[in-house]
């Protein structure tokens, strides 16, 4: 989780360089090579990260939401660490554009997926 604010005046140039996934290596706490499925980055873009920092961890995401110049939300579930939701935000501030960057950890749901043979077998024993 962090609050990072970019001295750059113009928030469509900050917004366009977040929002270009395989620049996030960049700047990314830690060194990962990515592969996107598509360009241009639009909702729905999904990609793959693979990091070697302490190991090795995959991840598979997903663009939720991009609305330039002001939102940009992804989803990554890792293959070690969890599932999380990223969000920047990008606000006007003084000279520059302030960008809020956070995120949060996705509870993964380890449920059955039923066949519909299966669902049928059950509604029949549950009616009795």
């Amino acid at each position: 989780h962090g609050d990072y604010r970019l001295l750059l005046p113009d928030d469509e140039q900050v917004f366009a360089y977040v929002t270009d996934l395989k620049r996030h290596p960049d700047w990314a706490d830690k060194k990962f090579d990515i592969t996107v499925d598509g360009e241009p980055v639009r909702e729905g873009t999904t990609f793959k990260t693979v990091s070697h920092y302490l190991g090795h961890e995959t991840c598979n995401g997903k663009v939720l939401e991009l609305q330039a110049p002001r939102s940009f939300v992804y989803d990554c579930d890792t293959s070690t660490s969890g599932h999380y939701v990223w969000r920047m935000q990008l606000t006007p501030s003084g000279t520059g554009t302030r960008l809020d960057h956070s995120f949060e950890r996705v509870p993964r749901h380890h449920g059955c997926h039923l066949s519909q043979e299966h669902l049928t077998l059950l509604r029949f024993f549950l009616a009795g």
